[in-house]
């Protein structure tokens, strides 16, 4: 399976950033937990267990490259802050099967520092074909009232 990475991904490993991407898992395990506690919803496996179980897995960052800019922090134009992130095809071998819904509700989240702002994004490829973004039931669920009401 393989994630392309739409927008660049920024890992970070004890403050600074890193371009391995092994850490991934980890950080979107965390993140879609902090999202579920802020929402009033519990997840039933925590991120250290996904992290440890996600240490088998190969990362094949070769299609990768770092992507370096700068932003401008604020309406007060304080000085640029510098910004570098993976973009390109991300490969992942030998993922335990378990672990794809984490893999999955990360395209809704974004994955990594920054996911805030837009960062992180990515599509989730297996055997070259599209992995769908949404669980059918909902997607059906939201597009039904929402279509009968403007309609």
């Amino acid at each position: 399976m393989a994630l392309d990475l739409l927008t660049p991904l920024a890992l970070r490993r004890g403050g600074a950033m890193v371009q391995d991407p092994q850490g991934l898992l980890g950080a979107l395990a965390g993140r879609i937990n902090g999202l579920a506690l802020w929402h009033g919803v519990a997840i039933d496996e925590p991120h250290d267990s996904v992290r440890r179980r996600s240490e088998g897995a190969i990362w094949d960052a070769t299609d990768c490259r770092m992507h370096s800019w700068q932003r401008r922090a604020g309406k007060d134009q304080r000085p640029a802050v510098a910004m570098s992130g993976l973009i390109g095809r991300l490969v992942i071998h030998q993922l335990p099967a378990a672990l794809l819904p984490v893999l999955v509700v990360g395209q809704a989240t974004h994955a990594g520092s920054h996911a805030a702002l837009g960062l992180g994004r990515y599509r989730l490829m297996i055997d070259d074909r599209e992995r769908p973004s949404t669980p059918p039931a909902a997607d059906r669920r939201r597009r039904g009232p929402i279509a009968d009401r403007a309609g």
